[in-house]
């Protein structure tokens, strides 16, 4: 029986289960324990864990590994370790110019990715397509079976609706009211989830990124708008309509169209790539160069106008800048905090992604591991 579980009415089946999720989140989290370790860890008697092991090993989520070497008289102790490889899972994030895909393990080990770039005016099932090869170049690449794929979550500009329908796009007008849910499961036959992009970036970087030690997270992700993802109390914060978020909404805020700078970031830089252009142009007006600075000034100001009020509306312990313009370093990051923090009552720690471009995907693998970590003991796992 688990720990502090009491006996009288409870449902025996019930109690297995509890038993057996107990068990392998204990094996999941400590790497390859011993039965002794499992019973120490976990509080189960011998009995109860020896049914729990059977009941995993018999699903294929666990397997037996051959015992360290010993160094004392009788046999080694028994090892115990997840199956990481029992299944496979992809994430899929769209930044508004690169559709990056990431084919991952159980434990959200990355095997394989793919990076394309997405030419704006795409249709729709032109990108249900894409979807779909980049799929298939992963798992060629990591030499797993489509049979093994077990979810999939994708990361989109917009407003999704809990069902996986794309309801706004302002980035891609062509997908409003795109149902890519159901679309893209046709075609990668298995299930689909379909989130924010800034959501997912939230999500990847409290993961696995700088804000993992903080519950209160707002990520913020520059790009061909301004997106923002929150998460409160570790947990994505999604609305009603799936519109929370969308302060780039608000015209008071000046956030309506950050392509209007984007096109002007380009112009200065003479390249085309923003990511780069908004190194080169910050680079410049940190070493004094006129059009840079006053393009900097403007747009600092700006985008601290909009985080101000985003600190005030949900008082979080850390904004992460991310995106295409983060990727200007500490001097936009220092000019932003100087900005925002002369006029906030509780500022939060300002910083700079630490997944880069990737942050969108790794949070979508995020997002398809917590799927997969409910069916793991459900009869709906073969």
């Amino acid at each position: 029986m688990t720990k502090g579980t009491g006996a009288g009415g409870a449902d025996p089946s019930m109690l297995r289960r509890l038993n057996a999720e107990l068990t392998l989140r204990t094996i999941r989290e400590q790497g390859e324990p011993t039965r002794t370790e499992l019973r120490t860890l976990t509080g189960l008697a011998r009995t109860t864990l020896d049914e729990s092991i059977k009941e995993l090993n018999a699903r294929g989520l666990i397997e037996q590994v051959e015992p360290l070497p010993s160094t004392t008289a009788g046999r080694p102790a028994s090892r115990f370790r997840f199956r990481q490889g029992a299944g496979h899972v992809v994430g899929i994030g769209f930044d508004g110019a690169r559709l990056v895909t990431a084919l991952g393990d159980l434990r959200g080990t990355v095997l394989a990715t793919d990076t394309q770039e997405v030419e704006l005016d795409d249709a729709a099932p032109d990108l249900v397509t894409r979807v779909r090869d980049a799929v298939e170049a992963c798992l060629t690449t990591a030499g797993v079976p489509r049979s093994s794929l077990r979810a999939t979550s994708i990361g989109v500009p917009g407003v999704v609706s809990t069902d996986g329908r794309i309801t706004r796009s302002w980035a891609v007008p062509s997908w409003h009211d795109l149902d890519l849910r159901t679309e893209a499961e046709s075609v990668l036959q298995c299930p689909v989830f379909v989130e924010n992009h800034a959501r997912l970036a939230a999500l990847g970087e409290h993961w696995q990124g700088v804000a993992q030690p903080c519950q209160d997270v707002v990520f913020l992700l520059t790009g061909l708008r301004l997106g923002v993802g929150v998460i409160v109390g570790g947990k994505l914060l999604r609305g009603r309509n799936g519109a929370a978020g969308e302060f780039g909404t608000i015209r008071d805020l000046h956030w309506g169209k950050p392509e209007d700078y984007l096109t002007e970031l380009v112009e200065l830089a003479g390249d085309k790539r923003p990511g780069h252009a908004a190194e080169q142009v910050f680079d410049a007006a940190a070493h004094g160069d006129q059009a840079a600075s006053k393009f900097t000034t403007r747009f600092v100001r700006d985008l601290a106008r909009g985080v101000r009020v985003i600190q005030h509306a949900l008082d979080p312990e850390m904004i992460v800048l991310g995106g295409h313009l983060a990727r200007s370093g500490d001097y936009l990051l220092n000019r932003l905090r100087e900005e925002v923090n002369a006029d906030v009552l509780f500022p939060a720690t300002i910083e700079l992604t630490r997944l880069g471009d990737d942050a969108i995907t790794v949070g979508a693998i995020r997002r398809t591991l917590d799927y997969i970590d409910t069916l793991l003991l459900d009869q709906r796992w073969t």
